[in-house]
């Protein structure tokens, strides 16, 4: 459930300082944002790495799911 509850805790940082759009000037959405596979890589290379001290196995769950979104 933790796992489930923590999968986007990558996007923490990017959310509380989101990237602006020109449309309006509103934050940028998640399709915007994931154009750039490297920007996608880079919130779930913050997010694994936060529980696996005390909860290894959310972290690994979390990295399953990460790999499956790009493996495809």
């Amino acid at each position: 459930m933790l796992a489930i509850a923590e999968h986007d805790n990558g996007w923490w940082e990017w959310e509380a300082i989101p990237e602006r759009g020109d449309l309006a000037d509103l934050p940028l959405d998640l399709a915007d944002v994931l154009k750039n596979q490297q920007e996608g890589m880079n919130r779930w290379r913050l997010g694994i790495p936060r529980f696996s001290e005390e909860h290894p196995c959310v972290s690994l769950l979390i990295g399953f799911h990460a790999y499956r979104l790009y493996a495809l």
